[in-house]
């Protein structure tokens, strides 16, 4: 499955046409022995990298907002904190800058990663 996500996105990017052609199968019970979870699971990590691979600041940039804007949330959860009881959330503080930290790192991973992936398309 996750080979046939692949060939569309790039019949797509060569500008093929893409039709569905029905077809009739009869499933016996000697049928697939995979575990569906797990199937599923390695077929959603292979489409996964392979967007990063393609558009890498989209995949890092959108886990680096969430992330930033998490570490955002907790922040605001640790001043509410301070100023309403005069304590300080420590763990909580410590979440929202790790959040923070690792999705500024996310972002500038994206950037840098997307400006490869241009440099290697135009050398090609």
């Amino acid at each position: 499955m996750a080979i046939s996500a692949e060939t569309i996105s790039e019949a797509t990017a060569k500008g093929l046409k893409i039709t569905e052609v029905p077809i009739s199968a009869i499933y016996t019970g000697d049928g697939s022995t995979l575990n569906p979870v797990k199937h599923g699971a390695s077929v959603l990590n292979r489409v996964m990298v392979m967007i990063s691979e393609r558009r890498p600041l989209l995949f890092f940039g959108t886990a680096g907002v969430i992330s930033i804007i998490l570490g955002i949330a907790a922040g605001v959860v640790v001043l509410k904190a301070l100023f309403t009881i005069n304590e300080l959330a420590v763990g909580t503080a410590m979440v929202a800058i790790l959040l923070i930290t690792v999705g500024v790192l996310f972002v500038f991973a994206g950037v840098i990663l997307n400006v490869l992936v241009k440099r290697l398309r135009d050398s090609l």
